[in-house]
């Protein structure tokens, strides 16, 4: 299933007029929680579900109502919108928008000792220690962090990071 979807994706990056980053930027962030593996413990039961945290302005919209509809890895997926970082507590992922960049070592800082999914879309985004930046390139759909990546503790398949350039 990766490998098809990710090749609708670069159909679709190939053809910017149809299809919008955005629509593009969800379709990896989902791509990303289905293919990502959280510690044993993380998830205190199955019915627990996957919080998912936007910090900042996101452009996503009803996007995430797709999601949040189909939940991800057979869980449920709680979606939640704030404006500062320590209201993304016991999050699962937490995306960053660009409109926090200048909050992002901050951000990063207080959220790096979690187990913590962490998508950003700004140029020194994995730089800073992120694990995933959504920025699309004619070569790649994303950068990644490897060191972040372990740090974290979550194992992301290595199918879905082939498409990703790594970064340190």
């Amino acid at each position: 299933m990766l490998f098809p979807l990710a090749a609708r994706f670069r159909a679709l990056a190939a053809e910017p007029a149809q299809k919008s980053d955005t629509e593009i930027k969800c379709g990896w962030l989902m791509q990303f929680l289905r293919s990502t593996t959280w510690p044993p413990g993380t998830f205190p039961n199955t019915n627990t579900p996957l919080m998912v945290t936007v910090i900042g302005n996101d452009s996503f919209g009803s996007f995430f109502d797709d999601l949040q509809r189909k939940g991800a890895n057979g869980k449920p997926v709680v979606l939640k919108r704030v404006s500062d970082v320590s209201e993304a507590k016991n999050s699962h992922v937490v995306f960053v928008s660009a409109t926090e960049s200048k909050k992002l070592d901050e951000i990063l800082e207080t959220i790096k000792s979690q187990k913590v999914l962490t998508l950003g879309e700004t140029r020194e985004f994995v730089k800073l220690g992120g694990i995933v930046n959504l920025t699309f390139t004619k070569d790649t759909f994303f950068e990644f962090n490897k060191k972040a990546i372990d740090r974290s503790g979550l194992q992301i398949d290595s199918r879905l990071l082939a498409y990703g350039k790594k970064v340190e």
